[in-house]
């Protein structure tokens, strides 16, 4: 495949990280990349390219050596965790202003006593960080 053949196939938006790798590969010598490209049937695919970049006795790239493979199906799960984990701050987030807005003290342990979490009150109420509430204070405490 000529380099304009593989120009064309590249993901337009991706062109530019491309643009890197191709600098990279040409001052090292190392071609490792990752990034998508458009399949004639319009589809697009992810594709990891390793290998090496050869140069000729003037110092100019003459030809690369290494393997491409198809990554899509690592790629679309990778995806599916980022939006899964941005979901879970999303939802965090939510809980967080939910349980502060509660104009009471709350908070969670461990069977020992040890606190896992508290709102925003609690703290208020002892005037200590969450740290400090954990380093110090047991839910056995108020037992006694």
């Amino acid at each position: 495949m000529t380099y304009q053949t593989w120009k064309k196939l590249v993901y337009p938006k991706d062109w530019p990280l491309v643009l890197g790798f191709i600098k990279h590969a040409q001052e090292t010598g190392e071609v490792s990349a990752e990034f998508r490209v458009v399949w004639p049937d319009g589809s697009i695919h992810w594709l990891a390219a390793n290998g090496r970049m050869f140069f000729d006795d003037v110092g100019q790239p003459c030809r690369i050596v290494g393997f491409t493979e198809e990554i899509t199906p690592r790629k679309l799960i990778e995806e599916e965790l980022l939006r899964t984990k941005e979901d879970l701050r999303a939802s965090e987030a939510s809980l967080r202003l939910t349980v502060d807005s509660i104009p009471g003290l709350v908070h969670t342990t461990t069977a020992e006593g040890k606190l896992e979490f508290v709102n925003r009150q609690l703290l208020d109420y002892f005037g200590k960080t969450l740290d400090e509430l954990k380093a110090g204070l047991r839910t056995t405490s108020f037992i006694r």
